[in-house]
């Protein structure tokens, strides 16, 4: 009861202050601690459906990303990795000689990096 009394009164000097019962609650829209609040409500900062909005756009912008960096890995990396696999595998066909040439190899390719580029 001592609110609704209270909004009526409120109401009432409202109406007084600006002459028309539209402008009843100007004064308190322009109250110190309440016109920021007023102001970023106006802008639709506290509606619920525009900020699910905002977090759905940049939710699916970053599924998109993320399913275009899937699709790249699958259509582009894993060929071109298995291309170098099979590749390699008419190279290195497991007789004993070429795999101890291929031994040597590895180890003259480590040995010139370390040499170069480790100081």
């Amino acid at each position: 009861m001592l609110i609704l009394v209270t909004a009526i009164f409120n109401h009432v000097y409202g109406v007084k202050a600006t002459g028309r019962g539209l402008g009843a609650s100007e004064h308190i829209h322009h109250l110190p601690g309440l016109a920021t609040i007023y102001n970023l409500a106006e802008k639709r900062i506290f509606d619920p459906y525009d900020q699910g909005k905002r977090v759905g756009y940049y939710a699916a912008k970053s599924c998109y990303y993320i399913d275009r960096g899937i699709d790249w890995c699958y259509q582009s990396l894993i060929p071109g990795v298995a291309h170098f696999v099979a590749s390699s595998r008419k190279i290195h066909n497991g007789l004993y000689a070429n795999y101890l040439s291929w031994s040597l190899a590895g180890l003259a390719f480590i040995m010139i990096y370390l040499f170069c580029f480790v100081k």
